[in-house]
């Protein structure tokens, strides 16, 4: 009798062993991570998108406080000016700075 419950044993365990080799070799546990993982990309997608946005609202917003750039004055600059420069850059950040009575 011990040794009939020994090879039901023996067999319950080989049944077991098997069938726990087969998950694994299947990858059905590999889902489960592969599932959180995608759902963890696509929420880091959403919040680079949303910070993507903030960056795009925050830029128009110190263009706008800046004046907009050389663009909103009509001239662009393309030599740094020092002192006692002359030309036509200087004849142009003169009628630049004229048009902004802080100056």
């Amino acid at each position: 009798m011990s040794n009939f419950k020994k090879t039901k044993v023996n067999k319950i365990t080989s049944v077991f062993l098997s069938a726990t080799t087969a998950i694994w070799l299947s990858g059905a546990m590999a889902l489960m991570p592969t599932v959180a993982a995608a759902d963890a990309v696509s929420d880091l997608q959403a919040q680079i998108a949303g910070l993507l946005a903030q960056i795009s609202s925050l830029q128009t917003q110190l263009n706008s406080l800046q004046g907009g750039g050389s663009a909103a004055c009509g001239y662009t600059f393309a030599t740094d000016l020092k002192d006692g420069s002359t030309g036509t850059d200087v004849l142009n950040l003169q009628k630049v700075l004229n048009m902004d009575p802080s100056t």
